[in-house]
């Protein structure tokens, strides 16, 4: 591992890379909900889910929310497409990797520990 990052600078690039994915992935989740929510009848005309509306009808916040996921997708993908003097692929693996391994340890631990939190 010590031989894929040649430099201080670069390993602190890519750990910056694999946080920007990280830390962007959860706005897809909260732009899928904001839909869903927005758009579901059950919410219809609720006046307790009036923060979930904007002015406009249902076209100002399909719009919004075209921007706002096109907007993440962009921040989420440069990491990915424009990798720093190094090899391509051990950067690949490490920039996509590091979040595929993160997001399956998160799992894991909520799955062994997580039930026991909430009893």
């Amino acid at each position: 591992l010590a031989n894929t990052m040649p430099t201080v600078e670069l390993f602190y690039a890519v750990l910056v890379m694999m946080a920007t994915i990280l830390m962007f992935l959860p706005y897809f989740f909260l732009l899928a909900a904001y839909m869903k929510v927005k758009f579901s009848k059950r919410y219809a005309g609720s006046s307790e889910h009036s923060g979930f509306s904007l002015h406009g009808g249902k076209f100002l916040p399909v719009v919004a929310s075209i921007i706002a996921f096109i907007s993440v997708a962009i921040t989420v993908i440069v990491p990915i497409l424009f990798p720093p003097k190094t090899s391509v692929f051990v950067y690949e693996l490490q920039v996509v990797g590091g979040p595929v391994v993160f997001i399956i340890l998160g799992w894991l631990l909520y799955r062994l520990h997580g039930n026991k939190v909430t009893k």
